[in-house]
Order: structure tokens, then C-alpha cells, then sequence
């Protein structure tokens, strides 16, 4: 697994969690991108496919 999903796992596993996910290569890990501004989130962007290289 690589991408948003394998990156999750990594990072519990990092910290003795045992994840147990139900992987399905069907369905991308969807990634959200928030706009914080005076600390309220003013918009959201969703990325079912992986974001262009101008948004990273």
C-alpha cells in the first residue's frame, strides 16, 4: 500500500497503535485540505485523486 493510507499507518504504528483498516484498492484514501484563518476553517478542499503538483 503507498499514498494518503500507507502514510496513516506509518504514523500509528509509529506510535504502538496496531491499526486493522479494511483495505479496498477500489477506493482512494480521500485527503482534506483545510484553510484556517483566525483559527476558523474558512474552506475545505476535498482530493479524491492525488492533487496536482501546483496544490502540494
Amino acid at each position: 500500500m503507498t499514498g494518503p493510507g500507507a502514510f496513516s499507518r506509518g504514523l500509528l504504528a509509529g506510535n504502538r497503535v496496531r491499526p486493522m483498516f479494511q483495505v479496498d484498492p477500489g477506493f482512494p484514501t480521500i485527503v482534506k485540505l483545510r484553510v484556517i484563518g483566525r483559527q476558523q476553517q474558512l474552506l475545505r478542499i476535498d482530493f479524491e485523486n492525488p492533487p496536482s503538483h501546483e496544490a502540494k
